[in-house]
């Protein structure tokens, strides 16, 4: 079985998931959207921190992990 790349998202309160590049921009714009409607004035240190975690994964792996 190949594996395909998908990314670990953390907003550093335990949100987030494992999804595709894609869905990780969709999600970050989603979360800047709902609670910083003002994200683009806000200086680098006032937004919220994101990290991306390179993962691989089967689609039989990624379709049994509990947030999918």
């Amino acid at each position: 079985m190949e594996k395909k790349l998908y990314y670990a998202l953390d907003n550093g309160e335990g949100e987030g998931g494992v999804m595709d590049l894609n869905g990780c921009m969709a999600w970050i714009n989603g979360d800047l959207s709902a609670n910083y409607p003002n994200a683009q004035t806000m200086s680098e240190d006032e937004l919220p921190q994101y990290t991306l975690t390179p993962v691989w994964y089967t689609d039989a792996e990624y379709e049994a992990l509990p947030d999918q």
